[in-house]
């Protein structure tokens, strides 16, 4: 012993005879409950090794321990992973005398799978109308859906006997002590033993003949535990909170009460309010009634039912008022964006108009820049015909050196017509012209070229 559990040669525990279960320290601030919401497959496989039977449950089974009211924390919570049925049994109660069988069913932590505890039911033969008879008579060697839930072998008021000690699996009669599991411990569990045992019913010959002969010796043999290390070591958990869906629960709601109003002639008796449709149920009785998940007995329309008609049919005015609110607010916001449309339509055609308007105005200014640049070539042309030769003062010139030249031949040709003289006015002629022409050439490709 280590001082806070047993090892594997203490485990399991054995209560001497006669030894007063009401003498364990009860421990007060444990808490238990077992969630089961659906059956397990009920498969039943004998183990080779000598542990006896495996059974699958369903492995969504949890027991919460110590946890707070709604809470989902992984620290409280531990799934079903793996079951165990002994025959004979590992424990003992002292005061029964007549168990043939042991089911262990294995938890472990969401949080911390290290963390072990085990169930303990024993059980007893019986009959097929005991409660729990119905759970081991369907277990077979094949899988059957319309099963039991696990929470109905337990009762909310059972109490178990509480304590750690070394894991009981690999462990056997011819083999109760291995290196491996128990040189040190390998595994410890925490083991709650249910005080109440459990039938049967007429299971026990199907069970016990899947029994291979190997497994008969299940379970490691017993030693007398100390009354001492039984008061220090264990203690005693009262009650276990069964949260499946056979069980009502409880609840302090109050919503499913209605109201009416109370007519001291006829509603009070006694000094306490009776419910109009029975003369027996006082209000008390049913608000007790109605947090144990029961229906009200009242079944008349009542103001209550009045109030919930009004709120149900505010609730539809209210909706289709806020669709209608909605639907008009939808109208105006769409004959917004048609407007703002149709004015950005209206600003696109201005601008459109206005570039075709200037690019109109730009191209008559073109053609009147070319027609006013022709005009110009034309101007600048103008000089290479009439003025390009010197205009007036090369006609002038042209003119003088002819009217000269005439002078100067009737001077000299009226009195002497010597050959000499005409070559003379000749020559005269001649130069003018020339002078004339050259000043034409100088303004055609100096002056004005």
């Amino acid at each position: 012993m280590d001082g806070v559990s047993f090892n594997c040669k203490e485990t399991p525990i054995t209560f001497p005879s006669g030894f007063d279960m009401t003498t364990l320290v009860e421990d007060t601030t444990a808490k238990l409950r077992l969630i089961s919401l659906s059956p397990g497959p009920g498969t039943v496989t004998a183990l080779s090794n000598g542990e006896g039977l495996a059974i699958e449950e369903n492995v969504t089974t949890e027991i919460h321990i110590n946890s707070p009211e709604n809470s989902s924390n992984s620290r409280f919570r531990y799934t079903q992973y793996d079951t165990r049925f002994y025959v004979p049994p590992a424990h003992n109660l002292p005061s029964e005398t007549d168990i043939v069988a042991e089911y262990c069913i294995y938890f472990r932590n969401m949080a911390n799978p290290s963390k072990v505890v085990c169930l303990v039911l024993l059980c007893k033969k019986g009959i097929s109308t005991d409660s729990t008879a119905p759970y081991f008579e369907t277990l077979s060697v094949s899988s059957n859906p319309n099963r039991p839930v696990l929470s109905t072998l337990f009762a909310p008021n059972d109490s178990f006997v509480e304590y750690v000690g070394a894991d009981l699996r690999g462990r056997t009669s011819t083999s109760p002590l291995p290196r491996n599991l128990c040189d040190p411990v390998k595994q410890y569990v925490t083991y709650y033993l249910c005080t109440t045992p459990i039938s049967l019913g007429v299971a026990f010959s199907a069970l016990n003949n899947i029994l291979s002969p190997t497994t008969t010796a299940a379970g490691p043999p017993r030693w007398t535990t100390p009354t001492n290390d039984l008061m220090k070591l264990v203690s005693l958990v009262k009650g276990i909170r069964l949260g499946d869906p056979t069980s009502k629960p409880k609840s302090n709601s109050t919503s499913a009460l209605k109201c009416y109003r109370i007519d001291p002639a006829t509603d009070i008796s006694g000094g306490k309010i009776v419910i109009k449709s029975s003369s027996t149920t006082t209000l008390d009785q049913e608000i007790a009634a109605v947090s144990e998940g029961n229906s009200p007995t009242v079944k008349s329309i009542q103001p209550g039912d009045v109030e919930e008609y009004v709120a149900i049919a505010a609730g539809i005015v209210g909706v289709i008022l806020l669709g209608v609110v909605g639907y008009f607010l939808y109208r105006s916001r769409q004959d917004d964006v048609r407007a703002e449309a149709a004015l950005l339509k209206a600003a696109k055609e201005y601008e459109a108009e206005k570039a075709e308007e200037n690019a109109e105005a730009n191209a008559n200014a073109e053609a009147n820049a070319n027609a006013n640049a022709n005009a110009n070539a034309n101007a600048v042309a103008a000089p290479k015909g009439f003025a390009a030769l010197g205009g007036i003062p090369a006609l002038l010139g042209v003119v003088v050196g002819f009217v000269l030249a005439l002078l100067l031949w009737l001077f000299f040709y009226s009195g002497n017509n010597s050959n000499a003289q005409l070559t003379a006015v000749t020559v005269c002629m001649a130069l003018a012209m020339l002078g004339g022409g050259l000043y034409a050439a100088y303004n055609y490709f100096i002056a004005d070229p």
